[in-house]
């Protein structure tokens, strides 16, 4: 599967357009993991716009935030970041996005 390349460069351009959205629309940059088209070439984004979305604030995915945790549990699925041979970063993001979402009392019991 052939998969999009984001750069060092592209992952500090992003988190730096978040650090200045997020104080001023707190929602704005959820979208962007709910519009990226469900590919494995758009797995590099997601994983990136995660990455930034919870550097800069840990507490942004949460039941009733801007991307609710229902939401955020499709996205290993939609990127197939667990698919064999996926890079470490997929698994690791996964592995994230499905703790977040068990340590959640309404969802750990589904």
């Amino acid at each position: 599967m052939k998969r999009s390349t984001l750069s060092a460069r592209d992952f500090t351009l992003l988190k730096a357009t978040y650090v200045h959205l997020l104080p001023i629309h707190p929602a704005a940059p959820s979208p962007v993991l709910r519009r990226l088209p469900p590919e494995y070439k758009y797995a590099d984004l997601a994983v990136a716009a995660f990455d930034a979305l919870v550097g800069l604030s840990p507490k942004y995915f949460t039941v009733d935030s801007h991307m609710t945790l229902a939401e955020l549990s499709a996205c290993p699925s939609k990127f197939s970041l667990t698919v064999p041979a996926s890079p470490p970063a997929y698994m690791r993001v996964a592995a994230d996005i499905y703790r977040r979402v068990l340590a959640e009392p309404v969802f750990s019991m589904v």
